[in-house]
């Protein structure tokens, strides 16, 4: 039988997280669904909307820290999506319960946040060692460490913005591939080949156009022998530049 538990500090929600055959719930998207399919139930669902500090959010020198609970519309992300914004993620419903932290690091779904949010330059905390902080892109490669329980993540907040992406379907779909890149200090370009593949970040600091769209290719290819994708890549590349160096980017 599934128990609920509902820690109320990092400690506790840690603690519980140890125990074998637990699984975190912070917006719990992701979670439900899957427990309609699965064939094994989970020992316990450890909740974490009891823990003050997973709602925090905080600006600090140019950079944005925010707690595990804390949803992807809350207003507080919003230039971390541009002018688009975060329409194309999900449902209405979905954005209003959906975690950024749960995104990226729950393996239940594609981590459709994490080419932006590498491209910011994001960074995990984990609690279970003092002071845990790893990259975005690391974490999306390798995982969290065993026994560690994610408590937020912390970002650069941008000065523009651009995210272009190829789905099966225009919007609410899985991202095949995208290309993202902003301007900014600890911000740069990142990409994603395959829906629910890790997002790599992108040496483009040599930012004239020509440049760019060779590094984006360059990665494209180290990631895929696929022909067809690395040209997708590579247009896609291209108009992430123009907008977001144009009169027209954002």
């Amino acid at each position: 039988m599934t128990v609920d538990l509902y820690p109320s500090s990092w400690a506790d929600a840690a603690s519980a997280v140890r125990e074998d055959g637990t699984v975190v719930v912070a917006g719990g998207t992701g979670i439900q669904p899957w427990l309609n399919t699965a064939t094994a139930r989970p020992t316990a669902l450890v909740h974490l909307s009891r823990v003050a500090q997973a709602w925090d959010t905080e600006h600090s020198a140019g950079e944005l820290t925010i707690g595990a609970m804390v949803a992807v519309d809350h207003p507080v992300l919003t230039p971390c999506f541009g002018g688009e914004g975060i329409g194309w993620f999900a449902t209405p419903a979905v954005r209003r319960r959906a975690t950024a932290v749960g995104n990226v690091v729950s393996r239940l779904g594609p981590r459709e946040l994490a080419t932006p949010l590498v491209a910011l330059g994001a960074r995990l905390h984990s609690h279970g060692h003092a002071g845990s902080w790893q990259s975005l892109e690391e974490v999306l490669r390798e995982g969290l460490p065993p026994g560690r329980l994610a408590t937020r993540l912390r970002l650069h907040i941008p000065e523009r913005i651009v995210y272009h992406r190829m789905s099966a379907r225009r919007r609410l779909s899985r991202v095949e591939l995208g290309v993202c890149a902003a301007l900014g200090p600890g911000c740069g370009a990142a990409i994603v080949i395959g829906s629910g593949a890790a997002a790599v970040r992108v040496d483009t600091s040599d930012s004239a156009a020509a440049n760019f769209v060779a590094a984006i290719r360059a990665q494209a290819a180290a990631m895929s022998d696929d022909a067809r994708r690395i040209a997708t890549v590579t247009a896609l590349a291209a108009r992430v530049h123009r907008d977001l160096h144009g009169r027209t980017g954002r």
